[in-house]
């Protein structure tokens, strides 16, 4: 028997962070390998995975299968945690926890102000705009692809 132990941490939200937000890395299975969805901030110049604020009555899980629903009208089956960005915003430290999703659906339209690509990971990584999602995508990526 194993154990893993990273430190006790308090459950209390806004530990570590000024702001918790959730996001979701998507994934479909194609046949070749697999794609990744990256939607378009609002002002339609970075891509990124969707992401958002945890709603209080919601978990950190829900709240990212949530926005991949209402940003990119994709839903998704959970399959994992896979890591989280920390930023400063503002003067706020905001921290983005990813979850992994598995597209079930696309049953509804991405927000009008945003643009929707499925894209494999290599593309993925030379897409988004941000070096710490590029970096947590390339540390993630041999674990994500033993899920899909």
């Amino acid at each position: 028997m194993e154990i893993e132990f990273n430190g006790v941490r308090p459950l209390a939200r806004r530990q570590s962070a000024d702001l918790e937000q959730s996001g979701a890395i998507v994934v479909r299975e194609t046949g070749e390998e697999p794609q990744f969805l990256l939607i378009t901030n609002k002002a339609g110049d970075r891509w990124l995975f969707p992401k958002g604020t945890i709603k209080k009555s919601e978990t950190p899980e829900e709240a990212a299968q949530r926005e991949a629903l209402e940003e990119a009208g994709v839903a998704g089956e959970l399959l994992a945690y896979v890591g989280a960005t920390v930023a400063e915003d503002d003067e706020e430290r905001v921290r983005v926890n990813y979850f992994l999703l598995r597209e079930v659906a696309h049953p509804a339209q991405a927000e009008d102000d945003r643009r929707v690509r499925w894209c494999g990971a290599e593309e993925a990584i030379g897409l988004l705009w941000s070096p710490a999602l590029r970096e947590l995508l390339k540390k993630a990526l041999p674990e994500i692809m033993e899920y899909v």
